[in-house]
């Protein structure tokens, strides 16, 4: 394992072939994107705060609405996505990765005494603590988990050099029929630079590996992946620092109001 990037072989201990077979089910049930960033499609769960006009609350004392945090669409219940990661497998395996992050920065701050890491764990045990469940994934600290997916078998696909500037830490696992650093099958590469303009040197590169854990912070790295070809799913568990930071500034006075409402998808304002 390398303390400074978190990779965890975790390969023997879960039947991946079954399990790359399950999730490609799975993805049936989410919310769908597709970015610049990534030539990939991305199928999300959990919650977000992205742009939207409803659900919003209005702080006191101000007359500005802002964005309310909330669960994705298909994650909203009841959904048949809510069903499925309810069963004992993706529970399983959200959770192992969650243990997974917990060992990374627990060895992180034992081994490099890093006040960031500190600040990280924190903020994960702030999140378990007064984020709502049905804003979280599994009951663990990642407000979303995001399944990114090469639909395309032939055509050449890549990750575009970026950072996660709104994610705390990230948990990454690889699946499929991808091994080695050799042309068209891919790896992680990060670089020193300050963003994806100035990008810096290469730095490190991990090869796909089907089973594979990454754990690292991907908001202060500028990372991307090398071009691959063959048919993979990248499981990307995050926690959002806009989320935790409604929570932390606002409790759940607003978003309580919400929950009451059933999640209504008529214009809401929280007050």
């Amino acid at each position: 394992m390398d303390l400074l990037n978190g990779l965890y072989p975790y390969t023997k201990k879960l039947n991946f072939k079954t399990l790359y077979e399950t999730i490609e089910q799975l993805t049936l049930h989410c919310d769908k994107m597709k970015t610049d960033t990534r030539s990939v499609t991305m199928y999300l769960m959990g919650s977000t705060m992205g742009r939207t006009q409803s659900p919003m609350f209005l702080p006191k004392h101000t007359s500005k609405q802002k964005i309310l945090p909330r669960p994705f669409v298909k994650s909203r219940p009841p959904s048949k996505l809510l069903e499925i990661t309810k069963e004992f497998w993706f529970t399983y395996l959200i959770r192992l990765m969650e243990e997974v992050t917990l060992q990374h920065i627990n060895k992180v701050i034992e081994t490099y005494k890093e006040e960031h890491y500190i600040k990280i764990k924190r903020s994960l045990t702030f999140a378990k603590k007064y984020i709502p469940k049905c804003l979280r994934v599994c009951d663990t600290f990642f407000t979303q988990v995001g399944i990114l997916c090469n639909e395309d078998k032939v055509n050449e696909c890549r990750i575009n050099l970026h950072k996660d500037k709104g994610d705390i830490i990230s948990c990454i696992l690889t699946l499929g029929r991808v091994e080695g650093i050799e042309s068209g099958k891919g790896s992680t590469v990060y670089y020193n630079g300050k963003s994806k303009d100035n990008p810096g040197e290469k730095i490190y590169e991990v090869p796909f590996v089907n089973g594979q854990i990454q754990v690292t912070t991907f908001c202060n790295v500028v990372h991307g992946s090398n071009p691959f070809q063959q048919h993979r799913y990248t499981l990307n568990a995050n926690i959002k620092r806009n989320i935790l930071i409604h929570f932390f500034v606002y409790g759940d006075q607003y978003y309580r109001q919400y929950m009451k409402s059933n999640y209504t998808r008529e214009k809401f304002v929280a007050v």
